[in-house]
């Protein structure tokens, strides 16, 4: 719990520092440009096959892929509540303590708390995200909002 807690309060203190980036995602005139794939590639993807190829993606050596990876897993963990194994949760928290640049801290404590609370987001399980701009900046809004229900309890 107490981990969970300083990831939760890490990943406020670290948004201070990437939200300008992370508000100013990839658009077009007819708006974001599509990422991800469409949401019933994630509620069917077999996570057992993808699991080698997402901790070799967190271990590479290109932040850029490590990026990427978060992202992918992160919008799979909140469309399949139950998949992921326990070596990727593990991998996200080793990153979001120690990952290379400030986006891939914050981007893996995100993804760390959606491993430990993943019923906070659950109204977002059928929401078709188009990249990972959008899912993360929905992730901190959803955050931010029970922070707002904690204060006022």
């Amino acid at each position: 719990m107490k981990t969970t807690t300083l990831l939760f309060v890490g990943a406020f203190l670290m948004a201070a520092v990437v939200s300008e980036a992370g508000s100013q995602g990839i658009t077009r005139d007819e708006g974001p440009v599509r990422i991800f794939a469409q949401l019933s590639s994630y509620q069917k993807a077999d996570m057992q096959y993808l699991e080698k190829f997402f901790l070799g993606s967190l271990n590479y050596p290109h932040d850029a892929v490590i990026e990427s990876a978060i992202g992918e897993i992160t919008r799979l963990k909140i469309a399949q509540q139950s998949c992921c194994s326990q070596a990727i949760e593990s991998k996200l928290l080793e990153l979001a303590r120690e990952g290379n640049t400030s986006a891939i801290r914050y981007k893996a404590t995100l993804a760390s708390i959606l491993f430990d609370n993943p019923n906070l987001f659950a109204e977002d399980a059928f929401r078709d995200f188009a990249n990972p701009e959008e899912l993360f900046r929905a992730m901190s809004r959803r955050l931010e909002k029970e922070v707002l229900v904690l204060n006022v309890r």
